[in-house]
Order: C-alpha cells, then structure tokens, then sequence
C-alpha cells in the first residue's frame, strides 16, 4: 500500500477499506506479516485537524489488517522542502509518529528510513531507544552531500556514496532488537537509465559494502 499526498496535504490509502479488506486475507496465506504506508509532513489542516483526520481515516484499515493477523508501519516523512510543501507542518519525527501510531491501534508503528532520520535530524541515541516492536519496516538509502535543510526527497544515492552516518544507523536499528526486513529504496535518475541488472548490481554490491563494515 502507498501513502499519497494530494491538495491540502492529506494521506489516502490506495484503494480504502474495502481493497483492504479482500487483499488482508491473502496476504495472511501468503504469510505476510505487514504493509506500510507514508504520511505527507505537511497540510491546508491545521495539526490537530489533520492529526484527527489520520485517526480516523487510518484505523478501519489498521482494525482489518489486525483482524487477519498484519501490522501496519507508518512512515515518517522528513524533507524540509514537503515540510514546507502546504500551509501548516505536520508530523515528521519517529517520536510523534509513534503516538499517531498509538492512537490508531496496537497493530500500528514504524517504517524506519534512513534518508527520513537524516532530514529529521534523529539521533541514532534517539532510534537506538524505539521498542523493537514498534518497528514494522526499514529502509535503507543514502542523502547527496548537501546541507539537510537543502535535502530532496526524489534525489537519493546508494548507500554509503552519500552523507548519512549509515554505519551508525544500522547499529541503532540493531540495539532496538529489531531483527525484521530491510528494503533498499533509492531514488536516482542515473540507476534508473541503468540496464535494470547493472543497476540491481550495483545497489546490492553497494549495500553490502555499508553491511559489512557495520557488522
């Protein structure tokens, strides 16, 4: 599923309830354990509208996939470019994510990006001390060597060609006893002009370098 932000900020889950409710029992036999979404950091909603606007909007969903067994990862988004994007700043930080994620049910927490504690200036002391069970998802990629208030969300690198510490984020993710999967996402105009199999080489030679030297 994909969070999608369109005028005045809003989060919409591609196809509602009712797509959820005919795809929750087929991922559970398939054995799928969860799905994610993200959430634009800014509205036309003032805060605490929009916050209960997410409530609300999310929780049918988030009760269904509760239902078949699922979590649900809600990904903090943290560019200061989409910060700024609408009217009024919304959430963009681990912490206020995970109360919304508590308001809206037990089966609700984290999608950890790399590229989104970096914009948001999260500690690794800070990700370090996130319940284990409170992460649903990780992403891994890497920021262009550039003040973060200047940071684009469309222009990512492969990790460890960037400038976030990745080191020190895998070692926080590994302190929380999180031991769930980890995706590369990497938006990069070059690897997508890549024939796709140099372009999955690449990205995998990449990530195992960053793998390896944190250990």
């Amino acid at each position: 599923m994909g969070g999608t932000g369109f005028p005045g900020g809003k989060c919409q889950i591609a196809g509602g309830a009712g797509a959820i409710k005919k795809m929750a029992p087929v991922a559970a036999q398939l054995k799928a354990d969860s799905c994610a979404t993200w959430i634009m950091p800014s509205s036309d909603l003032p805060f605490l509208e929009n916050w209960n606007f997410h409530v609300s909007r999310i929780k049918p969903i988030a009760d269904i996939l509760r239902d078949h067994g699922l979590r649900f990862g809600l990904e903090f988004v943290a560019p200061y470019h989409l910060r700024r994007k609408f009217k009024h700043e919304f959430i963009f930080t681990p912490g206020l994510m995970l109360e919304l994620a508590d308001a809206i049910g037990t089966n609700v927490g984290l999608l950890v990006d790399s590229f989104h504690c970096h914009t948001a200036g999260t500690t690794w002391q800070h990700l370090a001390e996130i319940p284990a069970e409170k992460i649903v998802l990780a992403h891994l990629n890497d920021a262009p060597r550039v003040p973060v208030g200047e940071v684009q969300d469309g222009q990512r690198v492969l990790p460890g060609n960037g400038g976030i510490d990745l080191v020190g984020f895998l070692q926080a993710l590994r302190r929380t006893g999180y031991n769930g999967p980890m995706s590369l996402e990497v938006f990069n105009q070059q690897l997508r002009e890549m024939p796709a199999p140099q372009a999955a080489t690449l990205a995998w030679q990449a990530t195992k370098r960053v793998l390896q030297v944190a250990g």
